[in-house]
């Protein structure tokens, strides 16, 4: 009764920290805008000079009652439209809405923007990136994170790899390359210019001056013969410590899946080393060892009477009883479950020497294979009988 309180013991805590991880996990990595949810987090589209482009964007009411939405942008009104800027949603309803892109600047560059939505108590700002280029650029320019500077900071460094291809084959040594970085108002909060070399990758590092915490767009420019190449890159603005709490938070969760499959492997181990279970388990081990060594030996004698049928019905019989005596054990630890479970210890232990009587004549084979051996099969199996095995129903 003891051990059965202990696994209820650990098996409600086990339960207790999944969810609480579960919990702890989706607080904070997964948290949201209260009463609506959006399919994409980002809308980042490039388009030729006076082209045009579309988007699609689902948005779902997530609570339990009637909301109105509203849908409009910030800093994007002469390059973006939508096609239904109000509407209303019940609960759990999506709706998905086009965003239509155009230029009518007509300047080839890097624009930024939101989508913002409305509800009455809740807001969301999806970031947009609008790239307006030519219809050919002479230059491909790939920017990606330095591993070191992957985190940034106010008043932090901001670390670029960046690489220019030549497409057009212009086979110029350097280029003139231009910088600058936007927040999402379409503002440029620093810039800056430099000669690079083809062909070659560069480390850009700049100092960043003291913004607000949020995201920001890194902007390399390359004019060339009245043509424009550029490339953008999307960095996040942080707080130290809140880096700091999102780093010990990933700890946690380490820890308590950690502390979890320890427990998981606790209550295996512990099931795993009742005295009982393992004592049947190594008694029913030894039984089908011993049958299937004697069946071997049947097989050995049989097969010096070069009879086919002899042989296929000692292979028929050797696997009946293989699959009887496995039979027969699944339905002992059953029996053993059962008594352990209403706490029957003696009859258990009873229960436990007459299966290990049983096994001890081989009472599956004596079935079987004395319908198959032969009359001269003792002299093959006189080691058998002198470690006690009853092997009379061979004769």
């Amino acid at each position: 009764m003891m051990v059965k309180k202990k696994w209820i013991f650990i098996s409600v805590l086990i339960i207790f920290l999944a969810i609480a991880g579960f919990v702890f996990v989706k607080m904070n990595y997964f948290s949201g805008e209260a009463g609506l949810a959006t399919n994409i987090i980002l809308i980042k589209l490039n388009m030729e000079t006076g082209g045009e482009a579309t988007d699609n964007i689902r948005i779902t009411n997530t609570e339990m009652i009637q909301r109105d939405f509203s849908v409009y942008f910030n800093k994007l009104d002469n390059l973006a439209s939508i096609d239904e800027k109000t509407f209303s949603l019940g609960p759990g309803e999506s709706k998905e809405i086009k965003v239509f892109f155009k230029d009518n600047i007509r300047e080839v560059g890097v624009y930024t923007g939101q989508l913002i939505i409305e509800t009455f108590d809740a807001v969301k700002k999806i970031p947009i990136i609008l790239t307006v280029e030519g219809s050919n650029p002479p230059f491909a320019i790939i920017q990606s994170t330095i591993p070191k500077y992957e985190n940034v900071y106010p008043n932090g460094k901001l670390g670029v790899e960046i690489k220019v291809f030549d497409l057009d084959y212009v086979s110029l040594p350097n280029v003139h390359v231009k910088y600058s970085i936007k927040n999402f108002n379409n503002e440029i909060i620093w810039s800056d210019e430099e000669d690079l070399t083809l062909g070659e990758s560069m480390n850009k590092i700049i100092n960043l001056p003291n913004v607000p915490l949020g995201d920001y767009v890194f902007i390399t420019t390359i004019d060339y013969a009245e043509t424009q190449s550029v490339s953008s890159y999307l960095f996040n603005v942080v707080k130290k410590d809140k880096l700091a709490y999102e780093s010990s938070n990933f700890f946690i969760v380490i820890i308590l899946i950690f502390v979890v499959g320890s427990l998981a492997l606790l209550f295996y181990f512990i099931k795993r080393s009742d005295d009982l279970l393992i004592k049947l388990q190594k008694q029913q081990n030894n039984e089908l060892q011993n049958n299937i060594n004697l069946l071997n030996s049947c097989r050995a004698k049989v097969r010096t009477f070069r009879n086919k049928k002899k042989i296929r019905e000692w292979k028929l019989a050797r696997k009946k009883i293989i699959k009887g005596i496995r039979h027969k054990h699944k339905i002992q630890r059953i029996q053993l479950q059962n008594l352990k479970k209403h706490g029957k210890k003696n009859e258990v232990s009873r229960k436990l020497n007459s299966w290990k009587k049983h096994g001890f004549k081989m009472v599956e084979a004596e079935k079987e294979m004395k319908k198959v051996s032969g009359s001269n099969i003792n002299k093959q199996l006189s080691d058998f009988k002198k470690q006690g095995y009853r092997i009379g129903f061979l004769k």
